[in-house]
């Protein structure tokens, strides 16, 4: 007798180390494939999901055109989709994230574009990086921008350049750029008390099993 029961108890060990090794293989998995994964676009809402960074960015680029910094700044703190919030003018380090995580032309095409000029499609924004000032206190900003021509959807070119943050002229080109704004899920509701009894007694059933077996 004892030593069915010694088997019995080397026997639920081995498939327990089993279950762990599977359960972190597959975390492992998981992880690879997302710092590997490109933009997520949202169903319902102008939202594209960056793995890479863990941002939310807004796709809808042409709701920020004809409008300077100041306003874009308005109209970004005004964004409201339920479930998300934090929405602000991407800095730079979240620009790289977002080059790297462009690898194809499928997630350039995730965001509306800003412009169609000469057989291209454009997409121009402003990102929260000052390149200079000026003499009389102008702040320029970096302004980053992806072309595609219509001809060769295949191919993108991605360039950047500086623009002034105010512009008071309407047919300054600086009224055309976009913004690149990024935003954060907002955190999961706590359970209801009936689930946190329920999970509890989940716990503590693996805890009576566990000692069962070991």
């Amino acid at each position: 007798m004892a030593t069915t029961a010694s088997a019995k108890v080397y026997l639920g060990g081995r498939e327990c180390r089993l279950l762990v090794t599977v359960l972190v293989a597959i975390i492992l998995a998981l992880m690879c494939g997302t710092a590997r994964a490109t933009l997520i676009k949202l169903e319902g809402v102008p939202l594209a999901y960056d793995p890479a960074s863990n941002l939310y960015w807004y796709t809808d680029l042409a709701s920020f055109r004809f409008n300077n910094y100041q306003q874009q700044q308005s109209m970004i703190e005004s964004i409201s989709i339920q479930g998300f919030s934090g929405f602000h003018l991407a800095e730079a380090a979240n620009v790289d994230l977002l080059l790297a995580s462009i690898s194809s032309p499928a997630d350039i095409q995730l965001f509306t574009p800003t412009d169609v000029q000469y057989e291209h499609l454009f997409w121009t924004g402003r990102v929260d990086e000052v390149v200079s000032v000026g003499s009389d206190t102008t702040v320029y900003r970096r302004v980053h921008y992806f072309q595609m021509p219509l001809s060769s959807m295949d191919s993108v070119v991605h360039q950047a350049f500086s623009v002034e943050d105010y512009s008071t002229v309407l047919q300054s080109p600086d009224l055309m750029v976009s913004a690149w704004v990024v935003g954060y899920q907002d955190p999961a509701p706590m359970p209801e008390p009936g689930t946190v009894l329920l999970l509890g007694a989940g716990m503590i059933a693996l805890v009576v099993l566990r000692r069962r077996l070991f």
